[in-house]
């Protein structure tokens, strides 16, 4: 199970970035700049999921689990629509469109401007929580 402790530990460089503990040993990181972005996918274990908004420059997040974990459809829906909660500005959080794959899939470019390069991801479109206030 993921702790939270080590998970802070182990990401110290990465000090601006946001942590969302989640139930079941899950911690989602979110970067808050470019830089920040690298710094928390450069710390990341391949296993750990990635999450970025399709098409737009945004905060990376980071979805810090278990090896073993697999995480259910549903799991993985409601863990990337917080990410697009934080992520993505209210006004473009309707039809927004989000991705996912494991860090192992994932490349920065050259320059450290926060880019990156991706394969084997998953896309999904935002779809409010049922408890989200209206």
């Amino acid at each position: 199970m993921a702790d939270y402790k080590k998970v802070k530990q182990g990401l110290e460089l990465a000090s601006s970035h946001k942590v969302i503990p989640l139930n079941e040993g899950l911690v989602l990181l979110i970067g808050k700049n470019a830089q920040d972005n690298l710094r928390i996918l450069r710390k990341a274990k391949p296993w750990y999921l990635w999450f970025h908004i399709k098409g737009l420059p945004s905060a990376h997040g980071i979805l810090v689990k278990p090896r073993a974990k697999q995480l259910s459809a549903s799991q993985l829906k409601s863990v990337g629509a917080l990410y697009a909660e934080q992520a993505c500005s209210k006004g473009l959080l309707k039809g927004c469109e989000w991705l996912t794959t494991e860090v192992r899939y994932v490349r920065a470019l050259k320059g450290g401007k926060g880019g990156v390069t991706y394969k084997n991801e998953k896309s999904f479109v935002y779809e409010p929580s049922p408890f989200e206030s209206t």
